[in-house]
């Protein structure tokens, strides 16, 4: 969020609306070490709009999920999954399927945590969060998958989901102006021990 602030060489008025923040924009002297002090401690970081989306988005899912999780561990209706022609056997064991819900709803709740506490972490936890929906469920079907023309298709569907996803993820958080931006001004913080964390 911008914050005014007067130059104590100059007079003008600016504001600042990134760190780090060192030199006056208008006579471009070094400001007082004080000023800079204040003008980070007072700063607080502006989240993307992006990603305060996917913050109040993963509080809300990985609510649901979190109160869904005592019906993760029941086997699938596999009916249901006969009327679509998949054979049953392409399901993977119950205990299993909890334990990937417990791992996706924990890492859904914790990415949201630490973005809304502007934790510069959140970026690995997102880019985690997109691997454990996508990469674990597709690897433990893939024996189960291969032994038909339909488990094929929907296995490297499933694949190419996962590697287009985790890509997208990647270049969005360590390649995309907005989130380079909000990750450098976090980290900046933590190094100048001023981070909000």
């Amino acid at each position: 969020m911008a914050q005014s602030c007067i130059c104590p060489h100059c007079g003008n008025s600016f504001s600042v609306r990134e760190l780090p923040f060192t030199q006056c924009p208008h006579c471009g002297r070094e400001l007082p070490d004080a000023l800079v002090a204040e003008l980070e401690s007072n700063y607080v970081p502006q989240r993307p709009f992006s990603l305060s989306l996917q913050m109040y988005a993963g509080y809300i899912l990985g609510l649901l999920m979190l109160a869904a999780l005592p019906w993760a561990f029941q086997p699938v209706d596999t009916s249901i999954l006969e009327q679509l022609g998949i054979p049953p056997m392409m399901t993977l064991p119950p205990i299993l399927m909890g334990t990937l819900s417990v791992f996706k709803t924990a890492f859904l709740l914790l990415s949201s945590r630490q973005l809304h506490r502007h934790d510069p972490r959140s970026r690995m936890t997102l880019l985690l969060m997109v691997f454990v929906f996508t990469v674990p469920e597709t690897a433990m079907m893939a024996p189960m998958l291969s032994g038909s023309e339909l488990g094929s298709i929907i296995f490297a569907t499933s694949a190419i989901i996962a590697i287009l996803s985790l890509s997208f993820a990647y270049l969005y958080l360590y390649h995309w102006k907005a989130a380079l931006r909000y990750y450098g001004t976090l980290e900046y913080l933590r190094e100048r021990g001023r981070d909000r964390v």
